[in-house]
């Protein structure tokens, strides 16, 4: 990941998702995609 941000750095946040995908499973992401609501968290503030 550090060479991708190092070459591409548009490119990190799509190369951290694959990383956690490819250690905790893909239905990690989509849970956390879920309580990690930005949008209701700034409402809620």
């Amino acid at each position: 990941m550090l060479l991708t941000r190092a070459v591409r750095p548009d490119r990190l946040i799509i190369a951290a998702k694959s990383f956690v995908e490819s250690v905790f499973g893909s239905e990690f992401v989509q849970k956390a995609d879920a309580l990690l609501n930005l949008e209701q968290i700034i409402n809620e503030e």
